[in-house]
């Protein structure tokens, strides 16, 4: 049975997705994205600040695509903050073939 890596997450990033979470959890058009990201706060090992050379929200990160080769730069946000056009990221997907490959602090 393959299990979940550990996922580390601030107090601070927490509190802030907790409040999402209320905020949207009877929207039925995103019900499905909430409970999923309630279910991974829940597993979640919460820390007193972000591990040093993980990402949270507020994060830049370059994601290297291991199928074409480019490097694209996107910032981790709440989907309030993303904006398209400089690259704001609220979601990414698992099954994207990528790797992160520099992390950069706020």
């Amino acid at each position: 049975m393959k299990t979940d890596p550990t996922l580390h997450v601030s107090a601070d990033d927490s509190d802030r997705l907790r409040l999402l979470i209320a905020t949207l959890r009877n929207d039925p058009k995103v019900k499905t994205a909430v409970d999923r990201l309630s279910d991974e706060l829940a597993r979640a090992v919460i820390t007193p600040e972000r591990p040093f050379n993980t990402v949270g929200l507020d994060c830049g990160v370059e994601i290297l695509d291991l199928g074409t080769g480019e490097t694209e730069r996107f910032t981790l946000t709440l989907p309030e903050q993303a904006d398209t056009y400089s690259a704001g990221l609220s979601q990414y997907r698992r099954d994207r073939r990528a790797l992160s490959t520099r992390l950069q602090d706020p």
